[in-house]
């Protein structure tokens, strides 16, 4: 019944936050994006963060946080920066996993998709994203202190 697989999947999809769903959007976008809606999806998270930044604080329906769909869709290192930022505590490896027990590192390093001889900036935005989860939570609270 075609009927009880769509309302199914509203049913889910009504289970996240719209930043959830906005983070996810970039799977799609990364693969076929002839009329560059990556910028737009940029700019809506970026609002959806300034405008709820607590939205960084809860898992959706699967266990996830908004910061574990950006690195898996590998969002820009700005919007990664701006979530840790707005939710210093998701940079604690100990305390904030995925549903599979990963720490934020591990999840990047599990969904590497920079290929070698791969795209320079692709390699860069991989590299810088990298360095960002490096620093602890002392570090973001900090940062969110001077912002």
């Amino acid at each position: 019944d075609d009927c009880g697989v769509a309302s199914h999947s509203v049913v889910t999809t009504l289970r996240q936050l719209p930043l959830h769903m906005a983070c996810q959007s970039f799977s799609l976008l990364q693969s076929h994006d002839p009329n560059n809606f990556i910028y737009v999806l940029e700019e809506l998270l970026t609002q959806l963060l300034v405008v709820y930044p607590k939205g960084c604080q809860y898992p959706d329906h699967n266990g996830m946080y908004a910061i574990h769909y950006m690195i898996q869709y590998r969002a820009p290192p700005e919007l990664i920066s701006l979530a840790l930022i707005m939710f210093p505590q998701s940079a604690n490896s100990l305390t904030i996993r995925d549903p599979f027990g990963r720490s934020l590192q591990e999840l990047f390093q599990s969904t590497a998709t920079t290929a070698p001889g791969g795209d320079r900036t692709q390699k860069r935005q991989e590299q810088q994203i990298e360095e960002l989860l490096e620093f602890d939570t002392a570090f973001w609270e900090q940062t969110r202190k001077e912002s």
